[in-house]
């Protein structure tokens, strides 16, 4: 029997899922459109993402993925360097049922200078994909980071996180809250 998931977000960081499988993202930081202002002398992480991805459980191991497209900016003209951080609680339903606590990793990330922005762009050094940490207190890790004098300006960040669903996952409505920051320093 094929089984069909959709998730749908319904506004800015809160996430209603239709069908079996769906992420509940939360965002920190302010939202951010493509007029924001930001303080200068700042570092900041925003997002204003509707992230959605679908499947249909077919009794096969499946990747689906899903993407936050985001704002980062780094107005501190200090060349300082920045990362980029993520964690998640694991994906579960109401009835108890859920993913493997690694289920989820970041698997790409695009960060552009901002269309008609000066930037100077980062020099990233970590490598992907990175598990993204699941659990009631799990520790953020660095997916993406700037090395000194690089990453200054304001920068389309899109962070691509793949969700791993095994052949045995059962139907259900299934959450994970996802949170990403910026953090000064390489």
């Amino acid at each position: 029997m094929r089984q069909t998931l959709l998730a749908k977000a319904k506004r800015p960081n809160s996430f209603v899922a239709l069908g079996a499988v769906a992420a509940a993202l939360f965002f920190s930081g302010a939202d951010a459109g493509a007029g924001t202002e930001l303080p200068e002398g700042s570092l900041a992480l925003t997002t204003s993402a509707e992230p959605s991805f679908a499947a249909t459980l077919n009794g096969y191991d499946q990747t689906k993925t899903y993407t936050i497209p985001s704002v980062l900016a780094d107005t501190r003209d200090s060349g300082g360097g920045w990362s980029t951080t993520i964690t998640s609680t694991r994906f579960k339903t109401a009835d108890g049922k859920t993913l493997p606590k690694d289920a989820s990793s970041v698997t790409s990330v695009a960060n552009t200078c901002r269309s008609g922005g000066t930037c100077t762009p980062p020099r990233a050094s970590v490598s992907l994909p990175v598990p993204v940490p699941a659990g009631q207190n799990a520790t953020p890790v660095k997916y993406f980071n700037s090395a000194l004098d690089t990453g200054v300006g304001v920068f389309d960040h899109v962070p691509t996180v793949s969700v791993e669903l095994p052949a045995n996952a059962l139907a259900g409505h299934y959450e994970s809250t996802v949170t990403v920051a910026s953090v000064s320093g390489p």
